[in-house]
């Protein structure tokens, strides 16, 4: 293989290898956001060089297209663990307005709720 091919593979090949890697990071994850224009633009350039007759160029990128389709929706599809067991979590978040001075109320309605976690949202100093 001439150098100068190598080099071309490695340029077509270098853009797929984030969608094979689990989602670990932010930067990693919001790489794999762009998967669709990705794909696209495999599939774009892949025609591309079939119209130029440029067999294995095309081939090569329609590969990477095809793998990088490939990684990405067993990424999408895969199905997450769920844990089967009896314990329960309630969750209630109150979203209060800074300038309300109903206290009593809101707090009552908080223990009502009967939840594992309390959340509350716009509290002032006063609370």
């Amino acid at each position: 293989m001439k150098k100068s091919k190598f080099w071309g593979y490695v340029a077509w090949t270098v853009p797929a290898i984030p969608f094979l890697m689990p989602s670990f990071n932010s930067w990693i994850t919001m790489y794999q956001a762009f998967a669709f224009p990705v794909i696209f633009g495999y599939a774009l350039a892949g025609l591309f060089f079939l119209v130029r007759e440029r067999w294995q160029t095309s081939l090569w990128t329609l590969f990477m297209g095809l793998v990088t389709f490939t990684a990405i929706f067993t990424h999408i599809y895969q199905r997450p663990k769920v844990l089967s067991g009896a314990a329960d979590l309630k969750v209630a978040h109150f979203n209060v307005l800074k300038t309300n001075d109903d206290h009593k109320a809101i707090l009552k309605a908080a223990i009502a709720s009967d939840a594992t976690l309390i959340s509350f949202q716009e509290v002032s100093p006063g609370w």
